[in-house]
């Protein structure tokens, strides 16, 4: 049997919709090994949800987290 790859997100817990930002604990990542695009968090990726799963808000809140990194990578000294 081979060795998990750490970066590798398990996936084993699944929040159904609909799923608010405030049940996203601490830092997440983003999948497209499932059947539609998700969202995981937790110790080893354990917990994710489908992006479509997502409130409204919440999924405004991600995609604001998305354009905040997006920018700190385009200028790193300061907005």
């Amino acid at each position: 049997m081979m060795a998990r790859d750490s970066s590798t997100p398990t996936l084993r817990i699944q929040f159904h919709g609909p799923v608010h930002y405030d049940a996203i604990r601490g830092p997440y990542g983003f999948s497209v090994c499932l059947e539609a695009p998700a969202i995981y968090w937790g110790r080893e990726g354990r917990c994710y949800a489908f992006l479509h799963d997502l409130t409204a808000a919440a999924l405004a809140a991600v995609l604001d987290d998305c354009a905040a990194a997006t920018q700190c990578r385009r200028q790193p000294w300061g907005r």
